[in-house]
């Protein structure tokens, strides 16, 4: 018997098994992805600032009643403001999934690719759920290495409308 008639037979009879072995792997993929997308995304917003070196690591939380902000870290890199956040849906929704979605645009700066908005609104954008009635504020003070105190507010709100959220980083400014 040749070396393929062997593969073969080898082959036919481990076919139930490959398929309930992929059922399987696709199951497990599909929980993985599941208890992924019950935490919103990773996002980066990031804006102008002071120049400044080194980098900050804050935690801080902002609650509304159907979902949390948790700011992970703040950093400085050449002469931008990057803040890293993550968006928690508190229900039992999918994240990333139905109607209602929030959009981060990141103003005046070019993160990667330009989109189709208008100039003032290049950049690039990260789409995560928010239940209606959500509406988160970040606002938040500290300090860079140099001493310059920053100020970054950003709001987290839906449309009242049930269109898209819009989430601008409204105002990132350098104290004096």
């Amino acid at each position: 018997m040749s070396m393929f008639h062997q593969f073969h037979e080898l082959w036919v009879a481990a076919g139930p098994f490959s398929v309930l072995g992929s059922v399987l792997v696709a199951l497990i993929v599909l929980l993985f992805a599941w208890l992924a997308l019950k935490d919103c995304p990773f996002g980066w917003v990031e804006a102008r600032a002071r120049a400044g070196r080194g980098f900050v690591n804050v935690s801080h939380r902002f609650e509304s009643e159907w979902s949390a902000v948790d700011v992970l870290s703040y950093r400085v890199h050449r002469g931008k403001l990057i803040v890293h956040y993550r968006v928690t849906n508190r229900s039992d929704e999918f994240c990333g999934f139905g109607a209602n979605q929030l959009r981060a645009f990141q103003h005046g700066i070019a993160i990667g690719q330009s989109g189709p908005e208008a100039d003032y609104l290049r950049g690039w954008e990260r789409n995560v759920t928010l239940l209606p009635g959500a509406c988160v504020m970040l606002n938040q003070m500290f300090l860079l290495r140099d001493k310059s105190p920053v100020t970054v507010v950003a709001n987290y709100c839906e449309d009242s409308d049930g269109g898209p959220f819009v989430l601008p980083v409204s105002n990132v400014k350098a104290d004096k």
